[in-house]
């Protein structure tokens, strides 16, 4: 799991590597808000789900096709979650300067690997 000390920590790290402007630093504050409320519907939406699903596979018998419902909504769920992630990061980068975008770019195939710059910018794990 990915706190929110951890975030902000990683989003210092962020702001100081884009040399970040105030005004940047209040615009992706709102984004990030807007993102984080979307993706706690996200788990309202899936954990319910999941723990059905968890119940149903530990009955005696078990109904297959209720499972593979559940398991259908779950699914759709998790691909709107996925645009998402890609949309907020793109409306993250869409406020970057030319020079920010540059360096930001240079920063997003460590996010996809090791996590290590700033860890799940843009994601929450369910």
């Amino acid at each position: 799991n990915f706190d929110g000390k951890q975030m902000m920590h990683h989003w210092q790290k962020l702001e100081k590597h884009l040399d970040l402007s105030s005004d940047q630093v209040k615009k992706m504050g709102q984004i990030n808000l807007q993102y984080k409320k979307k993706f706690l519907e996200y788990a309202e939406k899936i954990s319910p789900l999941t723990i059905k699903i968890q119940r149903l596979t530990l009955e005696e018998r078990i109904d297959y096709s209720q499972v593979r419902s559940l398991m259908e909504k779950a699914a759709a769920v998790q691909v709107d979650m996925k645009l998402d992630r890609i949309r907020h990061k793109q409306e993250i980068r869409n406020s970057l300067t030319d020079e920010q975008k540059a360096k930001f770019d240079s920063l997003r195939p460590q996010m996809g690997k090791k996590k290590k710059f700033f860890g799940h910018f843009g994601e929450n794990r369910l």
